[in-house]
């Protein structure tokens, strides 16, 4: 009788692409937040099907916070390969971040933060939905958030988090990101 791990690896992420939620947002960083009994029949098949499942999902969420509170703010983008396969990014900006970045180490280091952002953004080849959410927490400098947001640009649809922002400043930053996006 031929064992699950007898079937060549290409049947294997077919099968786990049947098996494997379809339609979910996935953290970018750790994809691995996705609960499924099968991440735990073997190291190998926890391997393979996590690359199928990041090759398949197509919504991913990145945070622009997610350092311990004492670090100085820094700018983590993650590099894996099936970006080009992803169609909808959720990013969340906390304006606490991008107020502390600016106060601890600049505004230049905020603007260089938001230059490396946008050119990870190019690499999302399939983008069609771009969704920037802002959490509350106070009140937010726009003129801060756009010094960070300035550089994106994007073929894909953008939507803003419209509670955070008043609307000049969600205009201006929904022209700024649509334009270029040639």
């Amino acid at each position: 009788m031929a064992k699950f791990l007898d079937i060549p690896v290409e049947l294997r992420l077919r099968i786990f692409k049947y098996l494997l939620p379809q339609g979910i947002h996935l953290h970018i960083r750790n994809p691995i937040r996705v609960k499924h009994s099968l991440f735990h029949v073997s190291r190998q098949v926890h391997n393979e099907a996590i690359d199928a499942l990041a090759q398949s999902s197509k919504c991913y969420i990145w945070v622009y916070d997610s350092e311990e509170a004492d670090d100085p703010p820094k700018l983590e983008l993650p590099a894996p390969d099936y970006l080009s396969n992803v169609t909808c990014l959720n990013i969340i900006v906390r304006s606490a971040k991008v107020e502390e970045t600016a106060n601890r180490l600049g505004s230049s280091r905020l603007h260089f933060h938001g230059a490396r952002l946008a050119n990870w953004l190019r690499k999302f080849e399939s983008l069609k939905e771009l969704s920037i959410g802002i959490p509350y927490s106070g009140e937010i400098d726009e003129d801060l958030m756009m010094h960070f947001l300035q550089h994106l640009r994007t073929k894909a649809n953008i939507k803003l988090d419209e509670r955070r922002l008043s609307k000049t400043g969600r205009r201006m930053l929904e022209e700024a990101i649509n334009d270029g996006g040639d």
